[in-house]
């Protein structure tokens, strides 16, 4: 007879109807979501027994990495609008609540990387989703871990709860102060390297490793003050995780805010539709031959060191150069020629500038960065 459990992921309460055989196993991995309490209704009914189709450990660990999804993307769902969330294991330093986290894509070592700090004597956060409120306090997600079975599929991965790989379990209120991309390189040679990364190129990284990004009110501005309070966006160059494990502490207990945050370019109208998609057949916008230019519709962007990064929707648009130039030039309608006045005096005159000028100005009016001011033009 099947049961029902309650787990609450990320604020989430979700129900799941467990077959007899799952029950203890499910039990287990999820114990540190188990609810005894129930708030009120769930917010999501999950069904195991459609999916457990099949006989011996395929079957089983398909059907706990389906588990897993489901029930992040329930937590994921209860917190659109209200946290960042970035795809990434969490670990916290128990003594004081220093948060690091670790971003990667799904399969490139996150998992591991918090295993092995967790072993070392961290707590454990996560090893999926990472949800920061605005004063970047995290909520504890302590879920199974999901172990890589084999690399042809990814959906072959194994489920082990903390409890089972003695790990300590981390409490709600642990405040972010690293935050890391990993790059796991085989080939990497010598010891491992933790890099600054440049904030713009740091945000254009961790923008496609978000979730449900473009439903917070300034996306970019929270994540950049993510970056800020962190003391930037760190690359990690390493071989194996376990060699970089006194470097990622170290740099945990030496992390301090930067001392500038970038300038922030917001929207006049409504924001494009960060769902929409893009048409093909389409035909390609033309530059007006003497009308003006003027942004399009855009959702934020910040501006660091002559680089911009525009989020359009919930695509980030990396501008440098006279791409930047224009782009900054037109919050009001301006001249094509103006235009190109102003990238003579910045970068000097090529002796095509109105050509050069004009294909960049077609480029980003492709993008819908910017448009004809007259609609006519």
């Amino acid at each position: 007879m099947p049961q029902t459990l309650r787990l609450r992921a990320l604020e989430a309460e979700v129900d799941v109807i467990c077959p007899d055989e799952l029950l203890a196993t499910v039990r287990a991995q999820w114990s540190h979501c188990l609810v005894t309490q129930p708030l009120g209704e769930a917010a999501e009914t999950i069904d195991l027994a459609p999916a457990y189709v099949g006989e011996g450990e395929e079957a089983r660990h398909r059907v706990e990495y389906a588990l897993a999804s489901q029930v992040t993307y329930a937590g994921i769902r209860q917190q659109m609008g209200r946290r960042v969330m970035l795809h990434a294991a969490g670990v916290v330093d128990p003594v004081t609540q220093s948060l690091a986290i670790l971003v990667a894509e799904s399969g490139t070592g996150k998992t591991t990387a918090a295993l092995n700090l967790c072993g070392d004597g961290m707590s454990y956060l996560t090893d999926e989703t990472v949800a920061l409120d605005d004063r970047h306090r995290a909520l504890a997600y302590p879920k199974p871990l999901s172990f890589v079975v084999h690399s042809g599929s990814a959906h072959a991965k194994q489920q082990h709860g903390p409890d089972e790989l003695g790990l300590t379990v981390a409490d709600d209120d642990a405040t972010a102060r690293l935050l890391v991309l990993l790059d796991r390189d085989p080939t990497h040679v010598g010891p491992p390297v933790l890099e600054d990364v440049p904030l713009v190129e740091g945000l254009l990284s961790l923008v496609p490793q978000t979730s449900a990004l473009p439903t917070l009110e300034h996306p970019l501005s929270a994540l950049a003050s993510l970056a800020v309070a962190t003391g930037g966006v760190r690359r990690l160059r390493y071989r194996e995780v376990t060699e970089a494990i006194p470097l990622l502490e170290q740099a945990l207990a030496d992390s301090t805010p930067l001392p500038v945050a970038p300038v922030v370019h917001r929207p006049a109208g409504p924001p494009p539709d960060p769902y929409q998609q893009h048409d093909p057949h389409r035909p390609a916008p033309q530059v007006p031959a003497d009308g003006m230019l003027v942004r399009g519709p855009f959702t934020e962007a910040l501006e660091d060191d002559d680089e911009l990064v525009v989020l359009m929707g919930a695509v980030p648009v990396h501008l440098r150069g006279p791409g930047a130039v224009l782009w900054l030039g037109t919050e009001e309608p301006q001249q094509l020629a103006t235009l190109v006045k102003e990238c003579v005096r910045v970068f000097g005159d090529p002796g095509d500038a109105d050509s050069l000028v004009r294909d960049v100005a077609a480029q980003l009016m492709t993008y819908g960065l910017l448009e004809a001011a007259n609609p006519l033009a």
